[in-house]
């Protein structure tokens, strides 16, 4: 909040639903995140897959990778959970940032997920040249 600006998280919310319903994926994750941390909302992981999976529609990056982190830091089984997780992470490894890029790289060296060499080598060439 700023001077003499309170913080309406609800309204904030429904701007965000709006946008994303307007095809602006920016307001899926806002929205998703929302979710997520229980930010004006109950916190619920579900609803959080439901408005990632439209931002992912609408082509937002963030919301893949935000995807990905649920599998990755909630699924009660932590190796399924990973696997799914580097569903999402491929989607953005080498567009976004190197965190994604050496979490996708680990997954996929785990052997958890088959990959080939073309994928092998976009993940190194993502960690080294990327920032």
């Amino acid at each position: 909040t700023g001077n003499g600006i309170t913080e309406d998280l609800a309204k904030a919310n429904m701007y965000y639903e709006k946008a994303c319903n307007h095809n602006e994926g920016h307001g899926c994750e806002k929205l998703a995140l929302s979710y997520y941390k229980g930010t004006g909302v109950d916190q619920n992981l579900e609803k959080a897959k439901e408005w990632y999976e439209l931002g992912m529609k609408q082509g937002n990056w963030a919301c893949f990778n935000n995807m990905g982190n649920i599998y990755f830091n909630y699924s009660e089984n932590k190796e399924q959970g990973k696997i799914e997780a580097y569903r999402f992470y491929k989607e953005v490894i080498g567009k976004v940032n190197k965190v994604i890029a050496k979490r996708g790289l680990e997954i996929l060296l785990s052997g958890l997920v088959p990959y080939n060499e073309k994928e092998k080598s976009e993940l190194f060439f993502s960690i080294i040249f990327i920032f």
